[in-house]
């Protein structure tokens, strides 16, 4: 699944420390949380790919797609295009994951709370650009595209309609829950 959550202004994480006790991109401890280290073990690293697996399925042209593994950063930044830069210290702390030990450039963004309430694969990310914002929108509601083609003399708009209508998977969602598919403020009449 895919979802994007919109925090109200109260919430919102606006500054470094906020993202960054929300969102975490390093090994926890393994001592003092030890259901987080499994699921982020088993569910929170990327690759090995790069000089580690040049088979791995995100490489291209020698590269990983993904950028990872992701440099070391020694604070959060927000930067002005893109993705915020997550706090990943260079702690010299490496866990074994298949043949290789790797560090906290591996570690996907994930949310310590979800993580363990879920046990899976959570990748969490901070839209605070307009760019990554426009890119998790569109990430989302990608999916299963049905398109219909089909040449013929006769018009009949409501065949027409019916047959290139698509419901995503999140418009499919708001309607089996009842949600209110589209507002408009101030109401115009």
């Amino acid at each position: 699944m895919h979802m994007l959550i919109f925090l109200d202004h109260p919430y919102k994480l606006l500054t470094p420390a906020e993202v960054d006790s929300v969102i975490w991109a390093q090994w926890p401890d393994p001592d003092m949380q030890p259901l987080l280290f499994a699921t982020v073990k088993a569910c929170m690293v990327h690759g090995p790919c790069g000089a580690l697996n040049l088979n791995a399925p995100c490489m291209e042209n020698g590269k990983c797609t993904k950028g990872y593994p992701k440099p070391f950063q020694a604070q959060m930044n927000m930067v002005k295009e893109g993705y915020p830069l997550y706090f990943r210290p260079d702690d010299h702390c490496s866990f074994k994951v298949g043949h290789h030990d790797l560090d906290n450039r591996w570690i996907v963004p994930y949310n310590p709370f979800m993580s363990v309430t879920f046990d899976c694969h959570i990748n969490v990310e901070c839209g605070v650009t307009f760019s990554s914002l426009k890119y998790v929108n569109k990430y989302i509601c990608k999916g299963q595209d049905r398109t219909t083609l089909e040449v013929s003399s006769r018009r009949d708009e409501i065949k027409k309609y019916i047959d290139g209508r698509y419901i995503s998977a999140p418009e499919s969602m708001w309607r089996i829950l009842q949600f209110h598919i589209h507002e408009q403020q101030p109401s115009i009449t």
